[in-house]
């Protein structure tokens, strides 16, 4: 429960965040080409970017949900995108590996919990 809780809260946020920063994805098209000088970034690629960070760590949340209530299609769903997220934050330098590090221990501890679920 107190595992379900923390990951409620951590996919929770995120995926809050992200859902806002879609209505802005204009002002960080012109935050991110202030500060990357020579690779001009449009709207565009900060929308699908964003959606796809949005849809990745709201099917995680739903997999909590899932699992939550026992059921273990929600580990899979779980899994998928948390191995992504953390796959792709591993080859990303300015990316600090604490945060790849919660992600595998969320992954490693409801793993856990694999047999209980049905």
């Amino acid at each position: 429960t107190l595992l379900c809780i923390a990951s409620f809260v951590y996919f929770g946020l995120i995926s809050l965040a992200l859902l806002f920063s879609l209505f802005y994805t204009g002002s960080l098209r012109d935050l991110l080409n202030t500060y990357i000088v020579g690779h001009p970034v449009s709207t565009f690629r900060v929308f699908a970017f964003l959606l796809m960070l949005l849809v990745m760590y709201a099917s995680a949340f739903t997999g909590t949900l899932f699992m939550w209530k026992m059921k273990r299609a929600g580990y899979y769903l779980f899994a998928i995108p948390v191995l992504a997220i953390s796959v792709y934050q591993l080859f990303q330098a300015e990316i600090p590996v604490f945060s790849t590090g919660i992600l595998i221990t969320l992954l490693i501890l409801f793993g856990l919990f694999y047999k209980r679920f049905h």
